[in-house]
């Protein structure tokens, strides 16, 4: 069975990408918003949240924040347009595996995702 990967993007585009990049090797669930990803994170119970930074109605931090109180084993990457210094801050405060900066390449995307899932896998991950 396929490792599981939930990617949240409010841009349709974002989330077409991220599946075809990640499809070939993981079970790939994409949704719009964080609302739908809290929804959904127990049921599809992902290895991997890739989750946009700047949500409609949540920040990523937000949504991240509801996720690892489901599983705190979940492996997180915040994705965000912005380097702007107060926002990476408060990014890092919430403790995500990995922060990308868009524009994304897609090596790092799937090195990411790899990277997570093998120490997961490898039980070196703790709550």
């Amino acid at each position: 069975m396929k490792p599981k990967v939930l990617c949240v993007d409010d841009q349709y585009g974002i989330r077409v990408l991220l599946k075809e990049i990640l499809k070939s090797d993981y079970e790939v669930m994409t949704v719009e918003t964080g609302e739908e990803a809290i929804e959904n994170v127990q049921e599809f119970d992902p290895q991997v949240v890739i989750l946009d930074m700047k949500l409609e109605k949540m920040k990523g931090t937000e949504v991240l924040k509801s996720i690892k109180q489901i599983n705190c084993s979940i492996g997180t990457i915040i994705l965000t347009g912005y380097q702007d210094y107060d926002l990476i801050n408060e990014i890092k405060q919430s403790n995500p595996e990995k922060i990308i900066i868009k524009p994304f390449e897609v090596e790092q995307i799937k090195n990411s995702v790899k990277e997570i899932i093998e120490k997961s896998t490898k039980g070196t991950r703790v709550c």
